[in-house]
């Protein structure tokens, strides 16, 4: 089923532009954060027409880390596209843990049969923290 979510994205061609800029975005972040070596405090967000950079950055140490970025990933350095802080890939992670957890314990009432159930709710958890590094 994931598979076919992720095929779903590289398909529609809003979707395509939006993961093109989101991954854009996450390229620009790391390129900001080896320049600037200081802990960059920045936030992006992504559509189908662009990305925005918010926080305190120079606008031509923005511009150079854009086109650097763009560079780098058509270059193939394609591990650039994918940032550990990113907002939505944590909340895909919170989401898929937290339905994996939860239908482990679907159909139990009292505390002692949830407590019996906690290992397969873990497997669960454990299972959708691997499919997201997976996916992610």
């Amino acid at each position: 089923m994931l598979q076919a979510i992720g095929d779903l994205a590289f398909r529609v061609p809003f979707l395509r532009r939006v993961r093109r800029n989101h991954a854009l975005e996450h390229a620009t972040i790391h390129v900001l954060s080896r320049r600037l070596r200081a802990r960059l405090r920045v936030v992006g967000r992504s559509n189908s027409r662009g990305f925005y950079i918010y926080g305190q950055v120079e606008t031509s140490d923005l511009v150079g880390a854009v086109h650097e970025a763009l560079d780098r990933l058509r270059r193939g350095e394609h591990e650039l596209a994918v940032h550990p802080n990113c907002g939505t890939n944590l909340l895909t992670s919170a989401v898929m843990t937290s339905l994996a957890s939860f239908a482990a314990l679907a159909g139990t009432r009292r505390l002692s049969d949830q407590l019996n159930r906690l290992p397969t709710a873990v497997f669960f958890a454990t299972a959708a923290l691997i499919s997201r590094s997976r996916w992610g």
